[in-house]
């Protein structure tokens, strides 16, 4: 079909399509939503905090925010602060929220993934490779045929990953 251009001039740092159906876009301090049928405007909200860097909506219209400083921030869906849980060390640079209310990051430059749930009240890490000098991990929940329903995708950017074999003298 032909391109439907809108929010000229935004400039988000992420996209999340959340559960509630609608498209959220993050620019700074600022996430914005949208109809994604549309493309009409349902207003925005500011948040707090530094360095944010990606979000997810779940089906009641309320936001988690993931901080580079390791916050991860949950907002109402008017934008007051519900909760907040820090991973210390982690750079948060993306999140996904399945239908049970699992989270899973990403992280940049710290070599880890973290998952904890809508609650946040506890986190795991998991340590995914030397991605500790450059390197961004995606997370995503993806779905996949049977017998298994649910799995998790990860996916590493890095600067240079190399894999060097042993030396071995002939």
């Amino acid at each position: 079909g032909p391109t439907v251009r809108f929010a000229l001039g935004l400039q988000p740092n992420d996209l999340s399509i959340g559960s509630d159906g609608v498209l959220y876009a993050l620019a700074g301090n600022t996430i914005t939503k949208y109809d994604p049928l549309t493309f009409a405007s349902l207003g925005s909200l500011s948040i707090t905090g530094n360095y944010v860097k990606a979000i997810a909506a779940v089906a009641d219209g309320s936001i988690f925010v993931a901080n580079l400083d390791g916050h991860l921030n949950h907002y109402s869906n008017t934008g007051i602060l519900l909760n907040s849980l820090t991973i210390p060390g982690a750079q948060l640079s993306d999140i996904d929220i399945d239908s049970t209310g699992r989270i899973v990051l990403g992280t940049i430059n710290s070599a880890i993934i973290a998952m904890t749930d809508t609650s946040l009240v506890a986190y795991t890490t998991i340590p995914i490779g030397d991605n500790a000098i450059g390197g961004e991990v995606y997370v995503a929940w993806v779905t996949v045929p049977e017998p298994s329903s649910m799995a998790l995708l990860v996916t590493a950017v890095a600067v240079l990953i190399r894999w060097k074999r042993p030396h071995r003298d002939s």
